[in-house]
């Protein structure tokens, strides 16, 4: 096969490039393969991305506050019953 269209991850994250690399290899054979693969490689990029710009803390702070005020209504729900 040609030079990869994402051979500008290789060595910045090698991963993201294999991933990206193995879509590129099966698309000709195996489509279905192909979109695993860029499934993954879009969920391997988002986790970077917040990994990169601390959205995990901040994703976990909101789901721990969404629990809390889920647990609160359930709690009012049954006094109420």
């Amino acid at each position: 096969m040609s030079k990869s269209n994402f051979e500008f991850l290789k060595g910045v994250n090698d991963f993201l490039f294999a991933i990206a690399r193995a879509a590129e290899k099966n698309y000709p054979d195996d489509p279905n393969t192909t979109l695993v693969k860029l499934r993954q490689f879009g969920e391997a990029t988002a986790k970077h991305l917040a990994k990169l710009l601390d959205i995990e803390e901040a994703l976990a702070k909101a789901a721990k506050k969404a629990e809390a005020a889920k647990k609160r209504a359930a709690k009012k729900a049954a006094e109420n019953s």
